[in-house]
């Protein structure tokens, strides 16, 4: 297999390192998939499987390394955007996992595993709790803190994001908004400050680069509330489909806009 000059020799070692790794040869396995990456750095598929067997091995830093060059070589693919969001909020990096988890929805909207992201990103940006007998909101903010590694230069706006989602959550005593509401309120707060601070990076980390303006530019285009409909289509969150019915003419406008004009 190694001696045959063919260019879909990427292929061999895709499935050989799949099969070492099935074996319980995780090293062979990486070394594999590296030889074919060799062979064809474009193949998502083999930087998404060198993603897993070095997440499996404990090496978190060559995982998210991997798993942003599979989302590069194939944006479209779901399970990368979607494990890479949950690498980053296993590592408490909660704004870079709540964008990765947007973009899984973009290709994946109506499955099991669209389900949890409905849920993950929900609670990632809900960070309070209001005590029943009390009336008195509790903030949890450590799961937007981040960590003290701020690799996507975040610069604490979790934080801020936090502090947030507390006062669009009670906007009025005794007034709740929509979990729908509630998150169109925190993606347009959220997309706000990533707009306002994305100049303050010379070199911009893989979320700046990627993940950001492409949304940023929905939001300045006034359609970040119908993208946000459209991709909790199937949440069976309260009034969404209704204001996809309602709003069809907005959703037609949004289909036929271009980044940039």
């Amino acid at each position: 297999g190694e001696k045959i000059d063919s260019e879909n020799l990427y292929l061999f070692y895709h499935m050989h390192g799949i099969t070492l790794d099935m074996l319980g040869k995780p090293k062979e396995a990486i070394k594999a998939f590296k030889k074919g990456i060799e062979v064809n750095p474009n193949f998502h598929l083999l930087h998404y499987s060198l993603a897993i067997t070095s997440l499996n091995v404990g090496d978190s830093d060559q995982g998210m390394i991997s798993l942003q060059n599979a989302v590069l070589t194939n944006f479209e693919h779901s399970s990368s955007h979607l494990l890479l969001g949950n690498l980053y909020r296993s590592n408490g990096n909660t704004i870079p996992a709540i964008l990765a988890y947007t973009y899984f929805l973009f290709y994946e909207s109506d499955t099991p595993r669209s389900d949890e992201v409905f849920q993950l990103i929900n609670e990632s940006f809900d960070s309070s709790e209001r005590d029943t007998t009390t009336n008195e909101i509790n903030i949890t903010l450590n799961a937007l803190f981040g960590n003290s590694q701020d690799n996507e230069q975040m610069n604490g706006l979790g934080t801020v994001i936090a502090l947030h989602s507390v006062s669009s959550k009670y906007k009025k005593e005794g007034e709740q908004l929509s979990e729908i509401e509630f998150l169109v309120e925190n993606y347009e707060y959220m997309l706000n400050l990533l707009g306002e601070t994305q100049e303050d990076y010379e070199e911009k980390g893989f979320v700046r680069e990627f993940y950001v303006p492409y949304l940023v530019q929905v939001k300045e285009a006034g359609y970040l509330e119908t993208l946000v409909y459209l991709l909790f289509e199937h949440s069976n969150y309260e009034g969404v489909k209704e204001w996809i019915i309602n709003d069809c003419v907005k959703c037609e406008e949004f289909y036929e806009w271009t980044p940039g004009e």
